[in-house]
């Protein structure tokens, strides 16, 4: 049937919301040429038949569950390998005793948290247990299952006064401050970083600093959402600044508060996307739904920058795709580090089989090629994340605590209006999505419904803080505890 033929290759096998036609679906884990999907490693891993978890790791002891049936885990080895910020510092195969089906077994490992207690990074314990011998399926050696486990979480860490001393005092002037390295300025209509240039490198080029963002390229099972982003005008959001305060602090930094109103111009209706052309139309009414951001923007004399949000929205309850922030670095910045979950795509409701380590990539690799162009590339549990040139230039992105995150070669609203991959247009700048959270998947289009609450992003009071500094610069940072303007503020 040419008509399914047809919907299959935009929803790329998965999809169940089409029009009087009954429900028919795929619940495919490879692309129409055979390649694993993203999800192919969150169905392994939720697959395996194995378990492995803390007996008390101050001591290296674990427990080995044996899901399996009928034989035992006799045919696999378990290597450990310890790792401080997502780099393997040692690997070991470790003895296991015969594990009978449904069976648990005490192991004790080389490793355990006391011998990393006193270190200041962030540890954790991976699991594989390979195939000992070649089977018809698979090689010696192939990681069958694993796991991972946190050993120590991070501590001890930096300060930015700490790091700025030293540096000379910031000048500033109007919106603009400049230190020993960089200079960098903000729009005071829009409440947001104009241009950052560091080293003498353009890093943020004028109009393209970060700026509240709500939207994703939707995906299958967006469909129970998808109509209400675009009616709320999440795609198109405009940024007004309301208000300016600032502030010179006793550590040397200067604070800037913005009050912004975002907001989309006009009202918006959704139509197509059977066949995955997706129209966005123009209605009459004013736009009725928006948001009110207090953020503050910190500065610091070597070059730093912390922004921290409150975010609100006249609607609470209302169902976002994302919150946070997203900007633009132009084209070259197009080399990809982070230190989250990965390396595939991961989503808060599909990160089971994504392991927290440090990732390398061009940004051009984040792309996925879906039949249809839909969100992809993003990253949960981030620490941080870089951008930078093939020299090195670019800039870094430090949670507080952890982020969703992700670098694209294309706009979210791009990727939405491409039917398919070879209709993308070509790709001018590098995107940058830095959220709070992002909207679970869920299995609406040919499953169970919607995300679950706990896994949706909702238009409530949010805060967000994170730090923007130069690339190839210190990651472990603390976020400043900095109340210029009073703490009813937050």
């Amino acid at each position: 049937d040419t008509t399914t033929g047809e919907r299959y290759m935009a929803y790329g096998g998965d999809f169940g919301d089409t029009p009087n036609d009954g429900m028919f679906c795929m619940n495919g884990v490879m692309l129409p040429d055979l390649t694993p999907k993203p999800e192919y490693q969150e169905v392994k891993k939720v697959y395996q038949n194995m378990a492995i978890e803390e007996v008390d790791l101050g001591k290296g002891l674990i427990s080995i569950f044996n899901k399996r049936y009928f034989t035992t885990l006799d045919d696999l080895e378990l290597v450990v390998k310890l790792m401080r910020e997502g780099e393997a510092m040692a690997e070991k195969v470790v003895p296991m005793p015969t594990i009978q089906p449904r069976s648990k077994a005490t192991i004790e490992l080389p490793f355990n948290r006391t011998q990393v207690m006193e270190q200041p990074e962030e540890f954790f314990l991976n699991f594989e247990l390979r195939l000992k011998q070649d089977r018809p399926w698979a090689k010696a050696g192939f990681v069958q299952m694993e796991e991972q486990l946190l050993l120590k979480e991070r501590d001890h860490y930096l300060q930015l006064s700490d790091l700025s001393a030293g540096a000379s005092p910031l000048q500033l002037k109007g919106s603009t401050l400049k230190g020993d390295k960089f200079e960098l300025s903000f729009d005071d209509a829009t409440g947001s970083i104009e241009q950052y240039t560091y080293d003498g490198v353009a890093l943020i080029a004028p109009g393209n600093g970060p700026r509240l963002s709500a939207f994703r390229a939707p995906v299958d099972n967006d469909n129970w959402a998808r109509d209400g982003w675009i009616e709320n005008g999440l795609h198109n959001l405009s940024h007004k600044a309301m208000s300016k305060e600032v502030h010179r602090n006793q550590d040397g930094s200067i604070s800037i508060l913005y009050v912004v109103e975002s907001q989309a111009p006009k009202r918006y209706q959704l139509k197509g996307g059977y066949t995955g052309r997706f129209e966005i139309e123009t209605v009459e009414g004013e736009q009725d739904f928006k948001f009110v951001t207090t953020q503050v923007w910190t500065v610091y004399p070597d070059g730093s920058i912390a922004l921290t949000s409150n975010i609100t929205s006249n609607k609470e309850g209302v169902n976002l795709a994302r919150l946070g922030y997203e900007l633009t670095m132009a084209p070259q910045f197009d080399q990809l580090t982070y230190y989250g979950r990965g390396p595939l795509n991961n989503y808060n409701d599909r990160d089971a089989g994504a392991h927290v380590g440090l990732y390398k990539s061009s940004v051009a690799e984040q792309f996925v090629p879906f039949p249809k162009p839909q969100s992809m590339g993003n990253r949960e549990g981030v620490r941080w994340t870089e951008v930078a040139d093939a020299n090195g230039h670019g800039l870094a992105f430090i949670a507080e605590g952890t982020m969703s995150a992700s670098v694209l070669p294309w706009t979210a609203l791009e990727l939405m209006l491409a039917p398919h991959p070879h209709q993308l247009p070509k790709s001018s700048s590098t995107h940058i999505h830095l959220d709070l959270g992002v909207t679970g998947l869920g299995g609406n289009s040919c499953g169970q419904g919607a995300p679950l609450p706990e896994d949706r992003i909702l238009g409530d009071g949010s805060r967000f803080s994170l730090l923007i500094r130069p690339a190839g610069t210190e990651k472990r940072v603390a976020m400043p505890v900095i109340h210029p303007f009073g703490d009813d503020i937050w």
